[in-house]
């Protein structure tokens, strides 16, 4: 068998071990147990593990191919699957630190729950742990000055507080002062109580709500009117003008109230309506004069 032969079998059976190797990886990945967290991580590693079963099937080619025929191999191919090898052992170590750090049964995430889950679980803990903390109530065996109520003789007796207790009793002086207090006093105050569950929203004015949703209608329709009537008259919208905001000149200039009757007039005047002129007057200074919409702005208001 010559040598152009050789390299066609080994061409195929190259290809069909790439096909292989890459249909077990996808099973692999998603085997029960084996999760990725997030649609950009997955095509990242998607991507990797393809370079590298194709890094593992170029050292294969490099070692039954190159070296049998003392052929040269190229340094530039090596170094990229070294270099593709190192990343992909290096994504595996940052995606299952357990794995690198040897941790035993009981530490290191779980590999049933993702990332957000954990987050969820430390913060409904964290809450409930303050929710617990500021819910209790004060002691009320002493007072502030550390004396005890009243005993049988009638005398009050004054015992010695411990350091951690009488740390505990500055750091959580009870209510009416200290930042536990704010803290309760803060809870409190953001219950919402029945009689703001109960409170019923003002009525609202049916006829300004129909007349905005007029306007509204009128807006979006005049800006189809006037590309039709442009189209009649084989006239080009200047470039740059988006279809909202053909109408936006004309509501600058007539005012929001004006929408309704300048739809009628572009609907039954058509191309002779002076609102349709105006708009085309705006059109020819774009084109031919260079001006700018700040420049209409301060033609219409007077500061031109």
């Amino acid at each position: 068998m010559n040598a152009g032969a050789k390299n066609a079998h080994f061409c195929i059976y190259y290809r069909i071990m790439s096909v292989l190797l890459q249909g077990i990886s996808y099973l692999y990945i998603h085997a029960p147990g084996f999760q990725l967290n997030h649609d950009l991580e997955s095509i990242c590693f998607y991507l990797f593990l393809s370079f590298f079963v194709s890094s593992c099937l170029t050292l294969w080619k490099w070692g039954f191919y190159y070296l049998p025929q003392h052929r040269v191999f190229d340094r530039t191919e090596l170094l990229g699957t070294i270099s593709t090898c190192v990343i992909f052992f290096l994504i595996i170590l940052l995606k299952f630190p357990e794995v690198a750090l040897c941790a035993g049964p009981g530490e290191g995430p779980s590999s049933t729950e993702s990332d957000s889950e954990n987050w969820q679980k430390y913060l409904n803990c964290s809450s409930s742990t303050e929710g617990n903390a500021a819910d209790r109530p004060p002691d009320q065996s002493t007072s502030s000055t550390g004396a005890r109520p009243q005993g049988d003789g009638g005398a009050p007796t004054i015992d010695s507080e411990s350091p951690d207790a009488s740390r505990k009793r500055k750091a959580d002086p009870g209510d009416g002062e200290g930042p536990s207090s704010v803290r309760r006093k803060v809870a409190s105050e953001s219950e919402p109580s029945p009689s703001h569950a109960n409170r019923e929203l003002p009525p609202v004015d049916q006829t300004s709500l129909n007349s905005l949703k007029d306007i509204l209608t009128a807006h979006e329709r005049i800006a189809d009117r006037i590309q039709d009537l442009c189209r009649e008259l084989h006239t080009r919208v200047p470039g740059g003008f988006q279809r909202e905001r053909l109408t936006i000149l004309l509501e600058e200039r007539h005012g929001g109230d004006k929408m309704t009757e300048i739809l009628h007039s572009l609907q039954t005047e058509g191309c002779q309506s002076h609102y349709f002129q105006e708009v085309l007057s705006d059109f020819q200074d774009f084109r031919r004069n260079g001006v700018t919409e700040q420049t209409l702005r301060k033609k219409w208001q007077g500061r031109g």
